[in-house]
């Protein structure tokens, strides 16, 4: 799975990254500086976060469909 760092929106896709649970949400992050900066002040990035991870989901949804028409139409 590949998780959106809610602080700087890098792609994290490593299992041992830094995370933490707010409200039940899992939040992974890129480095302990990230997740630092988003225990100081949660509220900055929480909106962010979300829109940006429908965002890439939406994204990654449209580059799976494509990829998977290419391969078809070969």
């Amino acid at each position: 799975m590949i998780w959106v760092d809610p602080v700087c929106a890098m792609s994290v896709e490593e299992s041992d990254a830094p995370q933490l649970f707010v409200n039940g949400v899992e939040y992974r992050f890129c480095s302990y500086m990230c997740l630092r900066s988003f225990k100081e002040r949660p509220g900055r990035y929480l909106k962010f976060g979300e829109n940006l991870k429908h965002e890439i989901t939406e994204y990654r949804e449209a580059w799976d469909s494509n990829k998977q028409s290419q391969s078809e139409d070969s």
